[in-house]
């Protein structure tokens, strides 16, 4: 039993590895979007993104909505904050 669990963990650790450096996609619960290139994650979840850049969308006066962009460079998304990640599958090898 531990050998199967000691296996499982070990393609966990290869599943994350061979996302790195890849562009990612993460929903947070306010609902902005952060756009980067995946660094690191922890054990809590957190996950480190470089040259990243958020999106949001925001409610004009006259009640339509428009996105805002802004560029934020390297950050750390809290994994208690995490709704999705999405791995640009043009850039996973």
């Amino acid at each position: 039993m531990a050998e199967v669990i000691d296996q499982q963990a070990r393609m966990a650790v290869e599943n994350v590895r061979s996302m790195l450096g890849c562009t990612m996609k993460i929903e947070v619960t306010d609902g902005r979007v952060m756009y980067g290139t995946f660094m690191c994650t922890d054990k809590m979840s957190n996950i480190i993104l470089c040259r990243a850049h958020e999106v949001r969308n925001v409610n004009n006066a006259d009640g339509s909505k428009r996105e805002e962009r802004r560029t934020l460079g390297l950050i750390m998304v809290p994994g208690q904050h995490v709704v999705k990640c999405e791995i640009d599958t043009n850039t996973f090898s």
